[in-house]
């Protein structure tokens, strides 16, 4: 599906996965440009991670990453323990947004490292579209 979507030059789509590399076996890899990789402060967050941007490198796709949930001791744990060039967002552990999944209502303020990522969308667009 995502290799004959027709999507508008102002347009994106982001695909979100369940975590693994499964998706990398069904070829999910051809019909995207990039490759965002949430890394949640964990010893197998930062492992996967890694695998998936050795995949990405063999189907020639960049990766980037994401650093989600994390306090000021586990971002440079992090930051520490992966490629910090790939590093494009770090967002914050936030009670507002825990209590909102939680309670499965709608999440309804700004997180810093959104725009980031947005930002590098946008500029990776500007760059295959050259």
């Amino acid at each position: 599906m995502l290799e004959v979507l027709d999507l508008e030059d102002n347009q994106f789509l982001i695909a979100d996965t369940d975590a693994g590399i499964e998706h990398f076996g069904r070829a999910v890899e051809k019909g995207v440009d990039l490759l965002i990789v949430i890394i949640d402060p964990s010893r197998d967050s930062i492992i996967l991670a890694e695998k998936i941007s050795n995949l990405g490198k063999q189907v020639n796709r960049p990766t980037y990453y994401v650093l989600n949930r994390v306090d000021r001791e586990t971002e440079k744990l992090l930051l520490d323990s992966v490629d910090k060039e790939k590093v494009i967002a770090i967002i914050y552990e936030n009670k507002d947004v825990f209590m909102s999944c939680l309670s499965g209502n709608e999440l309804t303020i700004s997180l810093e490292g959104i725009k980031e990522i947005a930002d590098r969308l946008e500029s990776e667009k500007k760059k295959s579209d050259s």
